[in-house]
């Protein structure tokens, strides 16, 4: 799948088949399409887009709420198709998400995973040290969404989801 036409969408209930099945291909366990599924039937799932090409779901994206602190989203998980990574669908999936969290005022979202790909979207190590996590902190970012509204330190808690993994 080289040079195709998609567009970033919001996710839809219809979705789900096509996202688990992206989500599974994607990883190499079934621990993300069940996280996914999950966040969703316990009203976690805050912000949710696809990239689709022509009706074919080639990237998810999902922002959960955070446990704590208030008014935070973890992002979790992203992914794509193997045929269009690294053409920049992942990207514009991360930042559709951020843009919608920061429309819709949510103070901050917390990321774990390869810093050196989540800085370019504002996460970053220093933003994420005041907060208490399991997680190690080499892979543990925070973005602030409002410069106007820091987020206090606090115990980073993801949504009850997570724990099941």
């Amino acid at each position: 799948m080289s040079e195709i036409d998609w567009e970033i969408r919001p996710y839809e209930d219809s979705d789900a088949a096509a996202v688990d099945a992206l989500l599974r291909a994607a990883f190499p366990s079934d621990a993300e399409a069940k996280l996914v599924q999950m966040l969703r039937e316990q009203g976690d799932a805050e912000v949710e887009f696809l990239a689709d090409a022509e009706g074919e779901i080639i990237g998810h994206v999902m922002l959960s709420a955070m446990q704590s602190p208030e008014q935070c989203l973890g992002l979790a998980p992203v992914a794509t198709v193997e045929a269009v990574r690294k053409q920049g669908v992942a990207g514009s999936l991360i930042e559709s998400a951020l843009a919608m969290a920061s429309a819709n005022d949510w103070r901050g979202v917390f990321v774990l995973g390869d810093l050196s790909y989540y800085e370019r979207f504002g996460f970053e190590a220093d933003a994420a040290a005041p907060f208490e996590t399991a997680y190690p902190k080499e892979h543990f970012g925070f973005a602030l969404l409002d410069e106007d509204e820091p987020v206090a330190p606090a115990k980073a808690d993801y949504a009850q989801a997570f724990s099941a993994l």
